[in-house]
């Protein structure tokens, strides 16, 4: 599901969000006083905008919220990596390594609408060349917009490892 195994290999901007809270003194104005990165903001990755209803939308950045720690917020989207140099990326390659080396059956529920992760497809195929992909229309946060093929991949898996090692 829309999850980023392989480091990136040429500098990018994820999106504008992601730029505009990596500038120093200005990311940290942002999010520390405003404080509005889930206040609506986690619409604006979805396929559909209406999946992510205020209720939803809070419930993801209370974690943040509860740590007491301002600046949670802003460590989650500067530890994103969007270059090869980026802090991140050597953990990522480290990531990639490890899940070239998987023979695991894999399945692949990828949203095509996903403004950050929605092109990362081809990479997550090469990773995983013999997986079974299902493609939607869905955004960042699959789970809130395409639960019925979410399931129906992660059912698909338990009947394929439940009949290679029978009881």
């Amino acid at each position: 599901m829309n999850t980023g195994y392989t480091a990136p290999t040429e500098q990018r901007d994820l999106s504008t969000a992601h730029a505009t809270v990596k500038t120093p003194v200005v990311g940290e104005l942002i999010v520390e006083v405003s404080g509005a990165m889930f206040e609506g903001g986690l619409r604006n990755v979805q396929g559909d905008p209406d999946s992510i209803p205020q209720a939803v939308s809070t419930l993801y950045g209370q974690p943040l919220l509860d740590s007491g720690n301002v600046k949670a917020p802003l460590a989650l989207m500067r530890m994103v990596p969007d270059g090869p140099d980026h802090p991140s990326a050597s953990a990522m390659r480290t990531i990639e390594t490890y899940a070239k080396s998987l023979a695991v059956p894999v399945e692949l529920v990828w949203g095509m609408s996903d403004p950050i992760l929605g092109q990362g497809l081809a990479g997550m195929q090469a990773l995983f060349p013999n997986a079974r992909v299902t493609k939607t229309d869905a955004g960042h946060f699959l789970q809130e917009e395409v639960p019925v093929e979410i399931a129906a991949a992660v059912m698909r898996l338990v009947d394929r490892i439940t009949e290679q090692h029978p009881r």
